[in-house]
């Protein structure tokens, strides 16, 4: 290139600063189109009476729509990981329009298991992947070069139990093992080589320890209406693409 006075810069620290086109180096996106530019395409356009659907398809098109059509999901008909998906999204934004936003862009593509999710993002098919962290997990520890992030709204963790059936005739052996699965040597292995998350605290202070905050996940609802949000979410798969 021909050095012109514009390229003749000599270098004076180790780091840029950048701007974006507002004049602001903080995150503020979110917060102009729902607080200021919304509203006044509301008030505008006089659509008080349709207030819900323009910021909808408004906060759709300013925010949402880089991604459409480039993340990965598995149909929550067939995969259970997608459906506790859908009903923590529910539960964390507290927004009965969260679940046709995240339709609009997914919408023509979703995938067939939960693995597929990850194999789409390792491959450079889609850029994120919504699925369950185990399965995410197992392939880092496999050595994908994809990393796992959450929400800051906040995520669900579903736990699996184990009990002793009360009066069982080897009530002794029962809580040995219980003992046993719950030891530090066995947690850490269903860590490293489950790629499941450990119930004992101690072992999650590491560099390494997914770093997430927890919604307030009521299962109990997300049962009772798991048939009404996948009949919703079909309805939301068949309409057109935005």
């Amino acid at each position: 290139m021909r050095e012109t006075e514009n390229t003749a810069y000599a270098r004076k620290r180790e780091f840029l600063l950048c701007t974006d086109i507002c004049g602001s180096a903080l995150d503020t996106l979110r917060s102009r189109q729902e607080q200021a530019y919304c509203p006044a395409l509301v008030e505008v356009f006089e659509l008080e009476e349709h207030a819900q659907e323009a910021r909808r398809a408004w906060m759709s098109v300013a925010l949402e729509s880089r991604l459409r059509g480039r993340i990965a999901f598995a149909n929550p008909g067939v995969s259970g990981s997608s459906f506790t998906v859908l009903a923590t999204l529910i539960q964390a934004l507290g927004d009965e329009d969260a679940l046709g936003r995240f339709a609009d862009n997914v919408r023509g593509h979703e995938l067939s298991s939960s693995g597929e999710v990850v194999s789409a993002v390792a491959a450079g098919e889609m850029r994120v992947g919504v699925t369950l962290y185990e399965t995410a997990k197992k392939r880092m520890l496999a050595g994908e070069h994809i990393a796992a992030g959450w929400p800051k709204e906040g995520t669900s963790a579903v736990p699996d139990g184990a009990a002793i059936v009360a009066g069982c005739a080897h009530g002794e052996n029962a809580q040995a093992f219980l003992s046993f699965i719950l030891s530090e040597d066995v947690q850490r292995r269903v860590e490293t080589v489950y790629a499941r998350e450990s119930v004992l605290t101690a072992l999650g202070t590491g560099d390494g320890a997914p770093a997430f905050e927890l919604c307030d996940y009521d299962i109990d609802w997300a049962a009772a209406h798991q048939r009404e949000i996948l009949k919703r979410w079909q309805a939301l798969m068949e309409e057109d693409a935005p």
